[in-house]
């Protein structure tokens, strides 16, 4: 019989917490596995209920192996050969939004170098799934981390038309591993040159978790207040506005002229509010950004009339979160016919 091993290899004390919903999408893969006749077997750390598997006893190999939130290159040492790998991975802008890729996640992912199929989304395919689960995902004020984890905040920006700019965790695998490190470097030389321009405020969004999630040990600088300090020091005439808190980036985008990102789940958020996009460390959403390769290039990136395709961009959103993610029992089993 045809074997998929389930295998911790990243997070074990996740699978069980409900906040995350990672047991359920674990049982949506392991039923629609089950379901083109294999067998699922479970690592013993693999610390979930999956309904219908069997104990993995040390087998020396399967067909397929699924990992989470991680890439092929970082799955080292005492592993199972396979067939087939596929990484688990949450992401925006829900709790049930869940990516399965053959290479990782984000921008080291499948569909970061082979170009989707988005463009054949219809318009009024795309016009529904903004009325309807767009809708839903900005009325609830959702996150990965569940409804209202972010605090909505009204009026917090005097200004309108701004540059957006929105960092994130210095130590995440996406700007390191994934990139070429130095991310904090480039976000400020990023936010320097839009300040030279001279032409718009600028609206520095950090992620909250700058500084590291309560499960980093020994991380005790404080990158939000440095980052801040070094801004308010050489700006007092006020063109910029750095926020470090837990304000919704829904707050910040309706207002924004663009927005400007490496490689970050707020890109599809900045889709959800129809938002030109600069991204600079390749994300898998590159196809329908300004993808800016070069500093010096920011001067053409902001013109975003001259480049940014808003039914694009609707389309781009639509197929990632409706074709590419699976999000309930029946996009599981459709993910796992595409990928077997």
């Amino acid at each position: 019989m045809k074997t998929v091993v389930f295998w911790p290899y990243v997070y074990e004390d996740h699978l069980q917490d409900a906040s995350w919903s990672w047991a359920t999408r674990f049982n949506w893969l392991s039923q629609a596995f089950q379901s083109e006749g294999y067998e699922v077997l479970q690592h013993p750390k693999f610390l979930c209920d999956l309904k219908g598997s069997k104990p993995y006893d040390g087998e020396s190999d399967c067909d397929i192996v699924v990992y989470n939130h991680c890439d092929i290159t970082q799955v080292k040492g005492d592993v199972i050969n396979a067939g087939k790998t596929f990484i688990f991975k949450p992401t925006v802008p829900d709790g049930k939004q869940t990516t399965l890729d053959e290479l990782g996640y984000g921008s080291y992912s499948s569909i970061t170098y082979d170009k989707p199929d988005f463009e054949s989304i219809s318009d009024e395919e795309s016009g529904n799934f903004f009325d309807t689960r767009v809708k839903e995902w900005k009325d609830k004020n959702t996150s990965k981390w569940g409804e209202n984890h972010f605090e909505p905040r009204n009026n917090l920006i005097k200004e309108n038309d701004y540059y957006l700019v929105v960092g994130q965790c210095g130590g995440d695998s996406v700007v390191n591993h994934q990139d070429f490190g130095s991310y904090f470097d480039k976000l400020k030389s990023v936010v320097n040159y839009l300040l030279a321009l001279k032409d718009r405020h600028v609206v520095v969004k950090l992620h909250p978790y700058m500084n590291g999630h309560s499960y980093v040990k020994g991380r005790d600088k404080d990158y939000i207040a440095e980052f801040k300090h070094q801004y308010e020091s050489i700006s007092g005439n006020g063109d910029v506005t750095i926020i470090g808190d837990f304000t919704s980036i829904h707050s910040l985008l309706p207002d924004s002229y663009c927005v400007v990102v490496g490689n970050s789940g707020a890109g599809f958020e900045a889709m959800m509010h129809h938002k030109p996009i600069i991204s600079f460390c390749f994300p898998e959403y590159h196809w329908v950004t300004y993808d800016l390769r070069k500093l010096c290039d920011i001067h053409r990136a902001v013109k975003v009339d001259e480049w940014f395709d808003e039914k694009l961009s609707d389309k781009f959103l639509c197929w990632y979160m409706d074709k590419y993610c699976f999000y309930d029992d029946q996009s599981a089993k459709r993910r796992i016919k595409e990928l077997i």
